[in-house]
């Protein structure tokens, strides 16, 4: 076997890993409501699937299916409304 025929191998195998994440991080951020990051999703993938997956993977991934986190979808709060706790004012 040719060296460049071993590589183009690697390559292939790669790219149907790199496919199979990529559908599950799709999966996990719409289910998710899309409100999470790449932190987070790294998260769900370990506790979902019991995949370890490096954070920048799954940047890399996730900016090549278009999708990134919207923090406009998040409702905003008072962290100590939250906790109970009442403002001076």
């Amino acid at each position: 076997m040719a060296i460049w025929g071993y590589y183009a191998y690697v390559r292939r195998r790669k790219e149907v890993r790199d496919g199979e994440l990529k559908l599950k991080i799709k999966t996990i951020y719409e289910e998710r409501d899309k409100i999470l990051g790449y932190r987070r999703i790294r998260d769900e993938l370990y506790r979902q699937h019991n995949l370890i997956v490096n954070h920048k993977k799954v940047l890399r991934l996730m900016q090549q299916l278009g999708i990134k986190y919207d923090d406009r979808n998040v409702s905003g709060h008072d962290a100590r409304a939250d906790n109970g706790l009442e403002s001076a004012a």
